[in-house]
């Protein structure tokens, strides 16, 4: 069309050009005859011809002017025209670099028979396919979806969007031309014409892969996180740097660990994990408060009524997080009830004599020694009881060491029963204990060794088949500061005093005479 209408021009020129001599010729002989008949002065006749020829002139120039006018506009609208449509067909090409040809969305367009009408760079690079593969047939989709179930059901999706259902994050993993497997995110719908036919559909797709690995690697940490917490050996908290210290997160071990269930002891719940201390002390979370302002761990144990009324011990460990610019406490509570039990039960066998449960030596060594040391500085006396039980081998020996043993037992706790809350009661070794007196002076100490052997011979054990046992006890009694400042010159005191009894005929109480300088005790 372009060279018929570059020919038409000169024809269209010179047709111009012919009529315009054409009129010209006809203007001047026709004017020229006109005035010769009309005009019969030759010179009225002259100066009309000239000013018939000026006026030819004007006539012709302005005809020339709108011509050219017209012509001038038109090419100026022409123009612009040409220039509207290339600045439109660059704003497409801008389109189709910056939106279709997007290196970060993946955009195709299918027909109604599922062939491949667009498939931009994005499409390219994610699938591996180049569009010279894919463009105008509907292989494509065995490629991207080599399992015939799976592609059966993508390419039902996309029959459905044809017929006008929209896909709104719609998800399918293709299988890329290297052999990798990526995730895309659809987002498709019906594709018109011009006059509104439905002609296909386009489908914007996103690569996911790598964020949807990312969500599965965090969902199986938090499924092994909360795994673990779950199966801690306590609870795991989370809560307010508040006074109470209210509990925003407890793991689902508080119900093994409290009898409550953690929606129970969480904020807006009907009692706080505070409620639960046993000792009002422990509410007062100043130590805590401190640590926590000083960016240090803490480390707590405490007891804790069980909703069922069980006391607890529980050991808490934390520290403080500023999570969102709110300041939180984190840790772990355990329960240490049998620890503490077993700790209990190691101090007290190391504290004991295992047959009697009295004190064992070394244990009234230290405490003896502390009462000393308490009663130097206050200037308070102190006495020391030795008893020895009299011929008590010939229980043993007689009745066995079984029936010996009961018979101690039962010795010592009447003996327990004799002496003060605050008097030490101990066994030194075999049949032999001690009685340690803090602020007792030599005359009491006799007084109460006294009643003691008194005791002690008025009771009875009685041993299988109707056999009683009956036993009497020597004493010795020595006192602080009388017969000495240390343990060990007191315990010489008591020991010596105690043979001397012995010696003099068992079932006494015997004291000696006081080596400390200027004293005097009547015997």
């Amino acid at each position: 069309m372009t060279d018929r209408l570059k020919g038409s021009a000169p024809r269209r020129a010179l047709a111009s050009t012919l009529v315009y001599a054409a009129t010209g010729a006809a203007w001047i002989v026709l004017s020229d005859r006109l005035v010769a008949a009309l005009i019969a002065d030759p010179s009225l006749r002259s100066t009309v011809q000239t000013g018939k020829g000026w006026a030819f002139i004007g006539l012709t120039a302005a005809v020339l002017f709108i011509v050219l006018w017209r012509q001038a506009k038109s090419d100026a609208d022409s123009l612009a025209e040409s220039r509207r449509q290339q600045a439109e067909i660059a704003a497409l090409s801008n389109f189709r670099l910056s939106v279709i040809e997007t290196p970060q969305v993946w955009i195709n367009t299918v027909n109604a028979a599922g062939e491949i009408t667009l498939w931009n760079e994005a499409a390219e690079r994610i699938s591996g396919y180049c569009r010279d593969e894919v463009l105008d047939h509907a292989r494509v989709w065995e490629w991207l979806y080599p399992d015939p179930t799976y592609r059966q059901w993508v390419v039902s999706k996309a029959r459905s969007i044809i017929e006008g259902v929209e896909a709104v994050q719609l998800e399918t993993c293709i299988r890329t031309n290297n052999g990798d497997e990526r995730e895309l995110e659809w987002y498709s719908r019906q594709l018109r014409d011009a006059d509104g036919q439905v002609i296909g559909a386009v489908a914007f797709g996103i690569d996911v892969t790598l964020m949807r690995s990312t969500q599965r690697t965090l969902q199986e940490r938090e499924r092994e996180l909360s795994a673990l917490i779950d199966n801690l050996p306590g609870m795991a908290y989370r809560c307010l740097d508040d006074e109470t210290a209210t509990m925003t997160f407890i793991s689902r071990g508080c119900a093994e660990l409290t009898g409550y269930t953690d929606d129970e002891l969480t904020a807006s719940s009907h009692c706080s994990f505070w409620d639960l201390l046993v000792d009002p002390a422990d509410r007062d979370s100043y130590l805590m408060q401190q640590r926590i302002a000083s960016g240090q761990r803490f480390s707590l144990e405490y007891r804790i009524r069980r909703r069922d009324g069980e006391v607890v011990w529980v050991l808490e460990r934390g520290c403080a997080v500023v999570i969102d610019d709110q300041p939180l406490i984190e840790g772990i509570i355990l329960d240490i009830t049998e620890r503490k039990r077993m700790e209990q039960q190691l101090e007290w066998l190391a504290t004991r004599d295992q047959l009697t449960g009295l004190y064992n030596r070394r244990t009234m060594d230290e405490r003896l020694r502390d009462e000393l040391a308490r009663a130097q500085r206050y200037n308070r006396p102190v006495s020391v009881l030795w008893l020895d039980l009299d011929n008590f081998k010939r229980v043993n020996d007689h009745y066995g060491h079984q029936v010996g043993d009961e018979v101690l037992r039962h010795l010592t706790r009447r003996l327990q029963d004799a002496i003060r809350d605050n008097d030490l009661l101990a066994r030194y070794g075999g049949e032999e204990l001690i009685v340690a007196m803090p602020e007792v002076g030599l005359e009491g100490a006799l007084e109460a060794a006294e009643r003691i052997r008194g005791i002690v011979a008025r009771d009875a054990y009685d041993a299988s088949e109707g056999t009683t046992i009956r036993l009497t006890v020597s004493i010795g009694v020595a006192a602080y500061p009388e017969h000495g400042h240390d343990m060990d010159t007191l315990y010489r005191a008591a020991d010596d005093a105690m043979y001397q009894g012995k010696q003099a005929g068992r079932n006494t109480v015997h004291r000696i005479q006081p080596t400390h300088p200027g004293l005097t005790v009547p015997d």
